[in-house]
């Protein structure tokens, strides 16, 4: 837990020295929140949105653009040649305040474009830490950080209908939202919530708890005109085929697998 922080923190630091200004005005007012993708998936673009400013329910908001593409070059296959996508990413999330000892209150709001040629069936999303970003096709499992979770009022929602409602995991790990395509008891299944089709996005609004304890002090530079604290933390994504296109998928991955670790 310890490393996770110290790396996130390094982190945070980059992005600082990259000549980002910050001028906060309130203890705990929220000055800016960014993400970076760490996997195949492309963030298209990104958007700070605060609370007075249009945010959802008032809750300052990151607003993103996620494309997730079918395949990607692997630079392990010689010559270069392209493998099928993962279905999983990380965002890397960090939320810069002015110091307080509340915790804070954020939300997310992203739509993420289908390019594979397979239908998703189902999404899901996971929050917590890593010590580092993690790059293999099986990933690293999320480490709980206690007090950040997902908010259960304002309740989370994909805006477009390609899923159902919200289900929060109870696998007793790192918290978690499950949504489904289906029915939940209607006659027609494929219409009620029909699922993600290529070509098509789902649109996610969710609200996160960040724990007080999260948030770690920046030392300031010059030109900034307050000091600040930021809290990094993971949150995790994945879709799932359609039960037909799960074994093709298995297959193609499992012989890149075999490829990549022929190649390296």
């Amino acid at each position: 837990m310890r490393r996770a922080a110290v790396f996130a923190v390094s982190c945070c630091a980059v992005m600082i020295n990259a000549g980002v200004v910050y001028a906060g005005t309130t203890p705990g007012a929220i000055v800016d929140i960014q993400g970076t993708l760490h996997g195949d998936w492309i963030l298209e673009s990104q958007s700070f949105i605060p609370g007075a400013s249009g945010g959802h329910f008032g809750l300052d908001t990151l607003s993103l653009t996620e494309l997730v593409p079918g395949t990607v070059e692997d630079p392990a296959r010689q010559p270069v040649d392209a493998r099928p996508a993962a279905r999983w990413d990380d965002l890397w999330i960090s939320v810069f305040r002015d110091p307080t000892n509340e915790d804070a209150m954020i939300s997310i709001d992203k739509s993420v474009l289908n390019l594979t040629d397979v239908h998703w069936t189902d999404f899901h999303m996971e929050v917590g830490t890593l010590i580092e970003p993690c790059q293999d096709v099986i990933p690293d499992p999320l480490i709980p950080i206690p007090g950040l979770n997902f908010k259960s009022d304002p309740a989370p929602v994909e805006e477009t209908g390609k899923f159902g409602p919200a289900m929060f995991g109870m696998n007793g790990g790192p918290p978690s939202l499950w949504w489904f395509a289906g029915s939940n008891g209607g006659v027609d299944k494929v219409l009620e919530y029909p699922g993600v089709w290529p070509q098509e996005s789902a649109d996610f609004w969710l609200g996160l708890t960040i724990p007080a304890e999260l948030f770690r002090p920046v030392n300031p530079r010059p030109e900034n005109t307050v000091d600040h604290e930021v809290a990094t933390f993971v949150l995790r994504q994945h879709w799932t085929p359609t039960p037909g296109a799960a074994g093709v998928m298995a297959l193609a991955f499992g012989a890149a697998g075999v490829r990549r670790r022929r190649g390296s």
